[in-house]
């Protein structure tokens, strides 16, 4: 950065009279410090100026933190002239407030790369914040709904092996009637067990095309995915549109399966 140090007290008349008719500014004589304020800060130049590094963050705010002293060093050498000359306040109040406005203006130009870089990060923490969540939503549901499909085929298969036992109680105790009646119930238990077998298989083939669905599913989303990443979309920006689209969430647009 360069080292050349403006002096703000040198600027400034030092006798009252001198130092009211400045700050009264009745022949602009305010503008000529605010000229060569500003040409000094604005003239400096440093590495970093950018706001993209550390160090030229570090040095930004202490440019503007030197610039905001000097500010203040100018404002309270007229609010010394306020309290002695209490007839004119509000013409040096006015001047007052246009060096602040005019050098503020400068110390928020000064500031701006540090703000629009912390702007533009806390933009970015955010939308990776809400893409984290999103997927640990989706996990959550993906989860719970295989567990709820488990704890289904769980209850179908306890109540065929239910079935399947008073079945075979049954056929036990009609064993010890006549040849007749145990013929007969062998012939039913015969069918029942047809029967259940033919409804685990059902059961298997339905399952297996539920499978295949999904598969299929699952290729065509896909393939999908694959055009979008071709057509240079990013892949999380692609897999939500993908999914997006397969939710319905996207008017007038859907996947054909």
């Amino acid at each position: 950065m360069t080292t050349n140090i403006i002096e703000i007290k040198s600027m400034i008349p030092v006798g009252y009279a001198d130092r009211e008719a400045f700050f009264l500014n009745e022949n602009n004589e305010a503008q000529a410090l605010i000229d060569e304020v500003a040409k000094y800060y604005s003239s400096l130049t440093f590495e970093g100026a950018d706001g993209k590094t550390p160090a030229g963050r570090k040095a930004i705010k202490d440019l503007a933190a030197e610039l905001n002293k000097n500010i203040k060093e100018i404002d309270n050498a007229g609010k010394d002239i306020v309290s002695i000359l209490k007839a004119k306040p509000s013409k040096i109040d006015a001047t007052r407030k246009k060096i602040r406005d005019s050098l503020g203006e400068l110390y928020d130009e000064i500031r701006r790369p540090v703000v629009e870089y912390e702007a533009e990060q806390a933009r970015i923490k955010a939308e990776e914040e809400a893409k984290i969540e999103a997927q640990r939503r989706a996990e959550q549901e993906e989860l719970s709904r295989l567990r709820a499909e488990k704890e289904q085929r769980d209850r179908e298969a306890r109540i065929a092996e239910e079935a399947a036992e008073k079945a075979r109680l049954d056929a036990d105790n009609r064993a010890r009637e006549a040849e007749l009646a145990l013929q007969r119930e062998r012939e039913e238990t015969a069918r029942k067990e047809r029967e259940r077998l033919a409804e685990i298989q059902r059961a298997q083939e339905e399952e297996a095309r539920r499978i295949a669905d999904v598969e299929h599913k699952r290729q065509v989303k896909y393939s999908a995915f694959k055009c979008l990443l071709e057509n240079s979309i990013d892949k999380d920006t692609a897999i939500k549109i993908v999914n997006m689209i397969d939710d319905g969430k996207v008017k007038n647009v859907f996947i054909k399966y």
